[in-house]
């Protein structure tokens, strides 16, 4: 979550981070390890900003899979 520090110790054996993303409109969690972490970040994006970034701060990463599903509103 751009701009959100997430304090987050890894093990040496724990070469795949996972995550699991849920965005509803405003409100952005993240979920880190299946659990051990997560964040949540409240925003009021723009109607064109409809992408999503992946990106490290430092050294490189290599994005395995990604996959999204679309949801419909419940009203």
């Amino acid at each position: 979550v751009g701009g959100t520090e997430v304090p987050l110790k890894l093990e040496e054996e724990d070469n795949l981070l996972t995550l699991h993303l849920f965005h509803d409109r405003s409100v952005l969690e993240v979920f880190i390890q299946n659990g051990k972490s997560s964040v949540t970040r409240v925003d009021y994006p723009l109607e064109e900003d409809l992408s999503v970034q992946v990106f490290t701060a430092a050294g490189s990463c290599l994005l395995r899979s990604l996959d999204f599903w679309e949801l419909s509103p419940i009203w």
